[in-house]
């Protein structure tokens, strides 16, 4: 992520990847409050 050119939009893909995996919700939230 740190050599991304549109880091945005790869954060907006790895949280949808987090998504559709059984944990992903639980990362989601734990980013949003964080």
């Amino acid at each position: 992520l740190a050599n991304s050119d549109d880091l945005d939009n790869d954060i907006d893909s790895l949280l949808y990847e987090f998504e559709s995996t059984k944990f992903g919700r639980m990362m989601l939230h734990t980013v949003l409050f964080y």
